[in-house]
C-alpha cells in the first residue's frame, strides 16, 4: 500500500520532513517487491531498526550527565573543610575560585561543588577558574 504524498505514515511524522520523504520512496519500491522477496527485505528492515536503535542508545550515553545542583554554603563550612580560621577564610576568599560576591558590599557566597573541586585538586585553581 502505497502512501500518497503529502499524507503521513504516522501521525507527526510530516515534522519530520526529509525522514517521511525516505519513507514515501521506501514504500513506493516495497510495491515493486515480488512476495517472494519480502523475508528477506523484512529482514533488512529489521536490521536497519537495530542500527538505528543503536545510534539511540550510543546518543544517550554520550550525553553528558546532568550535573547536580550546586548549593552555597556557610563560612563555617568553608573553614572546616579547608581546616583554616573564619578570619583566614575571610582575609582570603578573593584566592578562592569557589567564593564570589554577587553585589558590591554584598555577602560572600561559597559554591559547595567549587569548595570539593579545589580540596580534591589539592588547594590549586582548576581549569577554567579565574586566578586572582
Amino acid at each position: 500500500m502505497s502512501i500518497p504524498a503529502g499524507r503521513a505514515v504516522t501521525p507527526g511524522l510530516a515534522a519530520l520532513g526529509r525522514p517521511a520523504e525516505l519513507l514515501r520512496l521506501l514504500d513506493a519500491a516495497l510495491a515493486d517487491l515480488t512476495p517472494e522477496d519480502l523475508p528477506a527485505m523484512i529482514g533488512e528492515l529489521e536490521g536497519l531498526k537495530a542500527r538505528l536503535l543503536l545510534r539511540i542508545i550510543a546518543r544517550q550515553e554520550a550525553a553528558p550527565a546532568k550535573p547536580e545542583a550546586d548549593r552555597f554554603i556557610s563560612i563555617e563550612e568553608v573553614s572546616a573543610a579547608l581546616r583554616r580560621s573564619k578570619a583566614w577564610v575571610y582575609d582570603n576568599w578573593k584566592a578562592l575560585p569557589f567564593a564570589s560576591q554577587k553585589t558590591a558590599g554584598g555577602r560572600i557566597w561559597f559554591s559547595e561543588a567549587g569548595l570539593e573541586e579545589y580540596v580534591r585538586s589539592g588547594g590549586r585553581p582548576t581549569a577554567g577558574a579565574e586566578t586572582p
